[in-house]
């Protein structure tokens, strides 16, 4: 396979853009490492979740620690890792077991660089 460089989600008409931040459960018995099987010198630094209306998929970006530990020492400013498709996995039933706290933040493409001022709230359906 030829290198590439591991980029920002990408569709091939992004009607919706945004942000992900997510704060990793620290309850859990077993790192996210240890569940899906890695070596001791092995260590996710990656999530990508893709696909479509049918299915979706989950790849987990892995990286040796010593290349982690250049890459914080900062005696280098690039990380190679390698990219697991995880199998026989719901992708999103993994993120929930991994999550503390997660946020996703998606606009449409109208609103992209765009001020969204919240002015009101309420819920769907309504409720007494």
């Amino acid at each position: 396979m030829e290198p590439f460089i591991w980029r920002d989600a990408e569709v091939t008409y992004p009607d919706w853009s945004g942000t992900a931040q997510l704060d990793e459960r620290k309850t859990n018995t077993e790192t996210i490492d240890q569940r899906l099987g890695l070596g001791e010198n092995e260590h996710v630094v990656g999530l990508d979740i893709g696909g479509g209306e049918r299915h979706q998929s989950l790849h987990v970006i892995v990286a040796q620690w010593e290349a982690i530990k250049a890459l914080k020492d900062g005696e280098t400013d690039e990380l190679e890792v390698t990219d697991y498709l995880v199998h026989d996995v719901d992708p999103f039933e993994f993120l929930r077991s991994i999550t503390h706290g997660f946020e996703l933040r998606m606009r449409t493409r109208v609103a992209q660089g765009k001020t969204i001022r919240v002015t009101d709230m309420g819920d769907i359906p309504q409720q007494d």
